[in-house]
């Protein structure tokens, strides 16, 4: 199962609930879900192979969470506790990659080649507005590694017989 599936699976069953925050000015899961959409269209055209954050919890976490898994790239979480000389050494091994970091966390990291920082509150106003997010996705939605690894070592001669999928539950007895 990949992560955005959750969340799409909550927002049919409750898109008016609320997901992220508190009542008064928090996300419902069908705000969390185009935010996500918008997002991950957002980080596609940036580039990159893994998509890094590295700030305080809040909204735009779960965000890139689901909207690194629409894009199928890794979601690389980096602590921002550690030293500024481990935090810099995590985030060159993410390259090539986009990061999202705390606007007040820029200045410690530098530039770091191959990875392209982008602040939070850019990938939070990214995420809040902008084009319809199932066109600007296409079809990468829920397309990722995974599903498309048992294909590879087929056609690689590597894994030669479709194997049945897994029963994780027989409703019917």
């Amino acid at each position: 199962m990949h992560t955005p599936l959750l969340l799409d699976m909550a927002a049919d069953a409750a898109p008016d609930r609320l997901a992220l925050g508190r009542r008064g000015d928090g996300l419902t899961f069908r705000e969390t879900q185009a935010r996500a959409r918008r997002a991950a269209a957002w980080l596609a055209q940036m580039g990159g192979e893994t998509v890094a954050f590295c700030g305080l919890n809040g909204p735009a976490l779960p965000i890139a969470i689901f909207a690194s898994g629409l894009i199928a790239k890794p979601f690389a979480p980096l602590n921002y506790r550690l030293p500024d000389v481990d935090l810099k050494k995590l985030l060159a091994r993410t390259a090539p990659s986009v990061a999202v970091i705390d606007d007040d966390m820029i200045a410690r990291l530098g530039v770091t080649p191959g990875v392209t920082v982008v602040s939070r509150s850019a990938f939070e106003a990214a995420s809040a507005a902008g084009d319809e997010p199932e066109a600007a996705l296409g079809r990468r939605r829920h397309r990722g590694p995974a599903l498309h690894q048992r294909h590879d070592r087929r056609a690689q001669g590597r894994d030669p017989a479709p194997r049945e999928p897994d029963v994780l539950c027989d409703l019917d007895g």
